[in-house]
């Protein structure tokens, strides 16, 4: 006899609660593709190398759910395209439509600065207001933003939730980095956040020259090749050349973030995202989270990997790096 719809509704909350429990010790990975060729490649035939790679030395040591997600009429193709590699801890998933809308004050691409597209600009929002929400509605207490062409081309080592647990860790990072000149006003913005909330930042101004905040400013380095993009502006506001924020962040191919911490600088990621920065000057979410660990974090909580890993290559000499015929 089947059972009735009250059974089977109760039954399936419990199976709903079970799967919420586990996840509390799984990573969350998540992988946004929206353009599957792009800057000339096949960007499913590099997702797929990111998976195999991130099962051969990821997986063994830290459970994990995937979730691939895609815009609704290009499920079919993902999955298609990802034929053979989908296990039950792997999900391809629609991106909400109400997730993939540009903040009202970046709405005018008069406005935008710089080469990147409105795909690639829209990611960093969504990785910013998506992402971690997502991921603590399911359970988890620590999601990873990889790329489609993030390759872990060696073991990691330890399982990394009980690294961070062990540790304490807020952020960690494979790759740390020194952004553009185009990443221009978000000092400023900061200097508004720190004045209105009253905060003494954790290590913003060892980032900064002079290291207080009559350092915190956006500066354009002459030697920079972008920097046609902020002559309006140098011409405007006599903007300088040395010293400054330093520009340090996050690289966005591989940052795993605790969702426990997440929501503490909330208002300061909200207030990045509604000034329309991040999109118009490509802030996108690894300068915000290069701030984000520069205020909020103290120097122990930010941790930055060192396994193999490569970023942008083929996914032919990836596979073989990380001991995978192609």
């Amino acid at each position: 006899m089947p059972p009735t719809a009250p059974a089977q509704a109760s039954s399936e909350a419990l199976v709903e609660r079970q799967a919420y429990a586990d996840n509390q010790q799984k990573l969350a990975v998540v992988v946004l593709i929206t353009r599957f060729h792009y800057k000339g490649h096949d960007r499913i035939e590099r997702l797929r190398a990111t998976i195999r790679l991130a099962e051969k030395h990821l997986l063994p040591t830290t459970p994990y759910a995937l979730y691939v997600f895609t815009r609704r009429q290009a499920l079919l193709r993902l999955r298609e395209g990802l034929t053979g590699l989908l296990a039950p801890h792997m999900y391809v998933l629609p991106v909400p439509p109400e997730s993939w809308v540009l903040p009202e004050a970046a709405s005018n691409k008069s406005t935008w600065h710089g080469y990147w597209g409105q795909s690639y600009r829209q990611m960093g929002d969504w990785r910013l207001g998506f992402m971690g929400a997502f991921a603590c509605d399911r359970g988890h207490r620590y999601v990873l933003q990889m790329d489609d062409d993030s390759y872990i081309t060696g073991p990691v080592g330890p399982n990394l939730v009980e690294l961070f647990d062990r540790g304490g860790h807020q952020l960690g990072a494979q790759r740390i980095k020194t952004d553009p000149p185009l990443v221009t006003g978000l000092p400023e913005l900061v200097r508004y956040f720190l004045m209105a909330y009253q905060l003494q930042p954790a290590t913003l101004f060892k980032h900064c020259d002079p290291p207080s905040m009559a350092g915190l400013y956006s500066s354009i380095n002459e030697t920079w090749p972008d920097n046609k993009e902020l002559e309006p502006a140098a011409t405007l506001f006599s903007v300088p050349t040395h010293g400054g924020w330093d520009r340090t962040v996050l690289n966005g191919n591989f940052v795993m973030i605790s969702l426990d911490f997440w929501f503490q600088p909330l208002a300061f990621i909200q207030l990045c995202r509604a000034s329309g920065g991040a999109v118009m000057y490509r802030w996108n979410e690894q300068a915000v989270l290069g701030m984000v660990s520069q205020i909020f974090v103290a120097e122990q909580g930010l941790y930055n990997f060192t396994f193999p890993f490569m970023h942008r290559a083929s996914p032919r000499d990836a596979l073989r790096a990380g001991g995978l015929s192609p």
